[in-house]
């Protein structure tokens, strides 16, 4: 439920307005909130009223269009036995995404999967680091991608001048002028593992082999080449992602406990109860579009989902890729399906409101040698991932499984593969020291 958040936040301030501080703090703890300083006096007891008076005002017309009959409820399909459901029913809010050309499998099979064209990415622009590159991330408005590398340092990119890069070229004479590498920021002294951008601010984050996440604000001048700031961590750190409000931050480490990070207080919250935890080292943490729910995907070989609010773990789906370690995890738009990348030579589309039933596995690449990732293009009709023999990325159709492209340039394994959230680009880090970004033209093959 989208309004947990809201809901957990007048709890606390209530307690507080009844004098009941220790109690509060112990909830603010188990809930991973801090106690809001906003909220007027006696909020939630005037919430309370209200509701109560309409409840009752309503009762006997409810009451009459009943007429004691049975309501048939018996869409139970994408319940989670024994655990908790909310944000996997059917009628999760998906923000009207379902028909509009992602993926919603369920009601494609029902009116027939619709047609896709297959897409002929090229390549448009080479950027190269010293090292290999590790990582990248696109902002949520598409105008940036940022890459990490082994060589702890960090490009942002312009993204509009990537695509045209060659007529900038022709009709300048300052060649510096059609660069678009805007930034490059050199605060770490270990291999950056993530990136993210905050959803609204011009921020950018980090997070290092070094144990430090670092925030950088990109709208400094360009002789900035440090953090506006920092935090340490006790274990060298895998991934962090955004919520969706930016007003948090989660982590996760070599150490099997994830951490979640209020933004503007930058107090630090983990689980107290150890038995829901992860085994082993946390390789990715991703919030869902809504915020309800984040995945994380670990060492150990599992894939869990966490209710955001709460921050309990409500699925555990054990053994993910054959018991091999899961490299990476990502939620569809529609918050209906996990995607998942493993050392199992697979990729695995989940759907979690069904058990976290397995509805495809996207094969024929070799992915058992290192950590990679995979993720969906833009409008979710394809899968994109890498492939170890032949230093290759695929492309996959979402629905039909297919292999529709291989994407071939690099010299070294492609270790990352982003997305760009807003048309059909992607960027490629390879361990040949560069990241390749490419576009799409549609058409059949």
């Amino acid at each position: 439920d989208g309004n947990h958040l809201q809901l957990y936040e007048l709890i606390l301030a209530h307690l507080v307005d009844d004098g009941h501080t220790e109690a509060a703090e112990v909830v603010s703890r188990s809930v991973m909130l801090p106690i809001p300083k906003t909220i007027p006096p006696k909020r939630l007891a005037t919430l309370v009223e209200k509701a109560l008076i309409h409840e009752k005002q309503e009762s006997g017309d409810r009451n009459s269009r009943n007429n004691g009959v049975d309501s048939k409820h018996d869409d139970d399909d994408g319940a989670m036995d024994g655990v908790q459901t909310s944000g996997f029913e059917g009628d999760h809010n998906n923000d009207g995404l379902s028909g509009d050309g992602f993926l919603d499998l369920e009601n494609e099979e029902k009116n027939g999967l619709p047609p896709t064209e297959h897409p002929n990415y090229t390549t448009r622009f080479i950027t190269t680091h010293k090292e290999g590159c590790r990582c990248a991330r696109f902002s949520p408005d598409g105008k940036y991608v940022a890459t990490g590398s082994f060589d702890t340092s960090i490009k942002l990119i312009d993204v509009d001048k990537m695509k045209n890069y060659n007529q900038i070229l022709q009709r300048t004479e300052n060649a510096d002028e059609a660069k678009p590498v805007a930034k490059t920021f050199y605060d770490h002294t270990q291999p950056i593992n993530d990136l993210d951008f905050h959803p609204t601010l011009p921020l950018l984050c980090s997070a290092s082999k070094d144990s430090t996440i670092r925030f950088f604000d990109y709208t400094k001048l360009s002789h900035v080449k440090k953090a506006y700031r920092y935090l340490n961590d006790s274990h060298p750190l895998r991934s962090l992602s955004f919520h969706p409000s930016g007003d948090f931050l989660l982590s996760s480490s070599d150490h099997h406990m994830i951490r979640l990070i209020d933004c503007n207080t930058f107090q630090i919250y983990t689980r107290a109860d150890n038995s829901e935890n992860h085994s082993g080292a946390v390789n990715q943490v991703r919030w869902a579009k809504d915020g309800n729910f984040y995945v994380s995907g670990s060492k150990d070989g599992n894939i869990k989902v966490w209710d955001g609010v709460s921050g309990r773990c409500v699925r555990t789906v054990s053994g993910a890729h054959g018991g091999g370690e899961v490299g990476s995890v990502g939620w569809s738009k529609n918050g209906k399906y996990i995607l998942s990348c493993g050392k199992d030579n697979g990729v695995k589309l989940w759907d979690m409101r069904m058990n976290g039933k397995r509805l495809r596995v996207y094969g024929g690449a070799v992915m058992s040698k290192n950590r990679l990732q995979a993720t969906f293009n833009w409008n979710e009709d394809f899968v994109v991932g890498s492939d170890e023999n032949g230093n290759c990325g695929v492309v996959w159709d979402s629905r039909t499984g297919e292999i529709v492209q291989k994407l071939v340039g690099h010299n070294g394994t492609i270790r990352w593969i982003a997305a760009c959230p807003v048309d059909n680009s992607l960027l490629s880090c390879s361990d040949d020291h560069r990241g390749r970004f490419w576009v799409a033209e549609l058409g059949q093959l």
